[in-house]
């Protein structure tokens, strides 16, 4: 993991765990991150968690068919297993605005450039 790819509110797995997290401080120089769960520690300590088909619904996007999900009108597929990929519905057709995401911490920072908004998971009551 790199740590300029992350921004405060990723969310991301401690290696050797299946615990998810979300990144709560990011020291650039040093090359570490903390979160909710872990303290200061080195960014190579992280690994992305990967991008499923529930961490969608788990974002409030909406499945439209099989492997098709809208949030906000920007649609998000897999594509029969291939990686992620996001985009926004066109006067005609859809329009791909990025390809190949396979991790949370992606699409996440992705959507964050879109729309000034932060994407996090839906707390269920």
């Amino acid at each position: 993991m790199i740590v300029n790819e992350l921004r405060i509110g990723n969310i991301v797995r401690q290696l050797g765990t299946f615990t998810e997290s979300t990144v709560t401080t990011i020291d650039s120089e040093n090359q570490t991150i903390s979160t909710l769960y872990v303290s200061e520690r080195t960014v190579n300590d992280f690994d992305g968690v990967l991008l499923t088909h529930s961490k969608l619904l788990e974002f409030g996007f909406s499945k439209v068919e099989s492997d098709l999900y809208v949030l906000n009108g920007y649609f998000a597929s897999f594509d029969a297993d291939r990686p992620l990929w996001i985009g926004k519905n066109g006067c005609c057709e859809r329009e791909t605005i990025k390809e190949g995401l396979i991790f949370v911490h992606q699409l996440q920072n992705i959507y964050f450039a879109l729309t000034g908004n932060e994407l996090k998971i839906i707390e269920k009551p």
